[in-house]
This record gives structure tokens, C-alpha cells and sequence, in this order.
């Protein structure tokens, strides 16, 4: 037993010192041995922050019918019995995927053809990290689009869809939304917040309110460029304040409730501006809508004010598919939208 386990021990020490050498050199005791020390170098990813996402779409093709069903004698039947005069309600789906490590909002714009309009049920997407999923569990989302308006006379491409993607940056204060705003992107409000300073939203800015408000502090608040701002409360809070939609600029304010104080305006008006189931309201009479010659103005969904919209010269304001509690008429295209009136709301609705 005890040579048994010596030649056992013996040969666990062996097993021990046999270790790979990668050089090695005799050293006979007059100068020591130098070792060179190599550094691999690896090169990573430029950003900490890095942006993926997929988008997939349906076909975007939809239907304008223009007469009637055509009666075919010889079966005794229509054909396109199931069309209706005008464009066809089906929507067709945008699915956009986040792969990225790091949360991002989709925001889609329609750019189409005179007269012709495409509405989305969600003009923006967040989307959270992808940190911590599986590939197949990514955060994911989907809007949907659809056209009306103008009829066409022939087929044919009648617009884009641009979709952008951008990284979402949450902020909690005034000194944090502005360091948003300065570089751009997506911005999400996690507090209701009082700007500190004029903040100047260009590009294709994206700011969700999320729920909350956001009070001009005695600054204007300046929308250029194709920005949108939804799904919250903006307050023009000292008299002097505006929210300025500039000159080129095509804003969306998307689910908003914007209000103002006395001797304001809720919206004042260089440029274009689509209002999209919003409320206006203002302390005391007067305008919720100031515009400047030549501003553009669509309204669509359910749209309430409690004030005014004043017209400079050359100016176009339309009353796009949609509820209103003011006779929206004089803005309404009567050629392609039809005007209703039922316990003082107006419902506008294709033709």
C-alpha cells in the first residue's frame, strides 16, 4: 500500500510540473534574461451605443375606385361588387424590430401626391433595448397606414414613406431635455418638466411626452425641420411665449392637448403643421392658431378647440377625415370629403 501510493504521488507531481514552454534559454549566471511582453490589440466597436433595427412591410399597394359596379350580362352578376366609390379602407402594416443595445424610436412620415393623404395609427414606435433578449424575443412594433384624399386618374406611385430610426433618450429635467434637444434624435419625457431655456427641435426630432407636460418657462419652443411631438400636454405658460412652427418646417403634434394663457395663441404659424387628434384651449377668448402668411395647416381625427384659428393672406388650412366640435366647413374639400353634423360635432368623412 504505501509504494502504491508513492508511485501515485509521484506521478501526480510529475503531471504537475509538466507545463508548455513557449521559449526558453540557458542562463549560465552572468546576465540576467529578458522577456518580451507582446499586447494584442483588439479593435471593437467605435460607440457604446450601436443601432439595428429590421423593418418590414406590406405590399403598398391600395385601391381607388372610381364609378360604379360594372354589370356583367352574361353571368348575371356585378364585378367589383365588393368595391365602394373612393379609396379602399384596408391598411397595410410596418413592423420595425430593435436589435439594438439600446432603446430607439421608428417615427414614419407619408410624403404623397396633391391631395392625396396617408395616416398612420402610430406615427412613432419606442422600442427598449434588445440587451438581455433572445434573438427571436426582440422588441418589436407595428403600424399601420392607410390612404385617402384625392382620387387618381391613373396607376401609379402617389408618395414615400420614410421611416427613421434613432436612439431614444429619456429625460427627467430642464437642463436634461436640453441636452437632448442640442443633439437630436428620439427624446422621451419621464417628469413633467419647465423648459430654462428656448429650445430649438430640428431635423427628425421625435419628442414623446409620455403622459406628461411641458410648460414654456418664458422661452419659445421652435419646431423646424420634420419634428413630431405626441401623446402629452404643452402649455404656453408667460405671455410672449410661442410654439413657433417655422418657416420650411412640417411639423406633427400627434395626441396633444396644447393650451396656452391669456393674450396667447396655443400655435403660432410660419411653416406647415398637421394637428392629429388634439385639444386646443387658451385662457379667456381670442386664437388657438396664429398664423403668419403662408402657413399650411391639416387637421385630422378628433380635434377640439375652445378658441379661434386667424388667417393671414395666402394661407390653406384643411379639415382632413375626422371629428371637430366647431363647423369646419370653410377648410373641408367638399369634392372629396362630406360634412355632418350631429349634437354639435362635425364629422368629416370621405366621399
Amino acid at each position: 500500500m504505501k509504494k502504491l501510493l508513492a508511485l501515485t504521488l509521484t506521478g501526480l507531481m510529475l503531471t504537475g510540473l509538466a507545463t508548455t514552454a513557449f521559449a526558453a534559454e540557458t542562463n549560465d549566471g552572468t546576465a540576467g534574461t529578458g522577456i518580451d511582453v507582446k499586447g494584442n490589440y483588439v479593435q471593437g466597436a467605435s460607440e457604446r451605443t450601436q443601432i439595428s433595427a429590421d423593418i418590414v412591410w406590406d405590399a403598398m399597394e391600395f385601391t381607388y375606385f372610381d364609378g360604379y359596379p360594372t354589370w356583367n350580362p352574361g353571368t348575371h352578376d356585378y364585378e367589383n361588387a365588393n368595391y365602394e366609390k373612393g379609396w379602399s379602407t384596408d391598411t397595410k402594416n410596418i413592423t420595425v424590430t430593435n436589435h439594438s443595445n439600446t432603446a430607439i424610436t421608428a417615427s414614419f412620415r407619408f410624403d404623397g401626391s396633391e391631395g392625396i393623404v396617408g395616416s398612420f395609427d402610430k406615427s412613432a414606435l419606442n422600442l427598449e433595448t434588445a440587451e438581455g433578449t433572445k434573438v427571436s424575443e426582440a422588441p418589436k412594433g407595428t403600424a399601420a397606414f392607410g390612404i385617402s384624399g384625392a382620387k387618381i386618374g391613373e396607376t401609379g406611385k402617389i408618395g414615400t414613406i420614410t421611416v427613421n430610426i434613432a436612439r431614444l433618450t429619456d429625460v427627467s429635467t430642464a437642463d436634461e431635455l436640453a441636452a437632448a434637444v442640442a443633439q437630436g434624435g428620439a427624446i422621451r419625457l419621464n417628469a413633467d418638466i419647465t423648459t430654462g431655456q428656448e429650445l430649438e427641435l430640428r431635423g427628425s426630432t421625435v419628442v414623446d411626452l409620455n403622459g406628461k407636460t411641458l410648460t414654456t418657462g418664458g422661452y419659445d419652443i421652435d419646431f423646424y425641420d420634420k419634428v413630431i411631438m405626441r401623446n402629452g400636454s404643452i402649455y404656453v405658460a408667460n405671455y410672449g411665449d410661442n410654439l413657433l412652427v417655422a418657416t420650411g418646417a412640417n411639423a406633427l403634434f400627434e395626441n396633444c392637448t396644447m393650451s396656452s394663457c391669456t393674450g396667447n395663441s396655443s400655435v403660432f404659424l410660419n411653416g406647415t403643421a398637421t394637428l392629429k387628434d388634439c385639444t386646443l384651449s387658451r385662457d379667456g377668448a381670442g386664437n388657438n392658431i396664429l398664423g403668419n402668411r403662408g402657413f399650411k395647416l391639416n387637421l385630422l381625427g378628433a380635434i377640439r378647440m375652445n378658441g379661434k384659428i386667424q388667417l393671414a393672406d395666402n394661407c390653406v388650412v384643411s379639415a382632413l377625415s375626422g371629428t371637430y366640435n366647431f363647423d369646419p366647413t370653410s377648410y373641408v374639400d367638399t369634392n372629396t370629403y362630406a360634412v355632418s353634423e350631429s349634437g354639435g360635432i362635425w364629422t368629416v368623412s370621405a366621399r
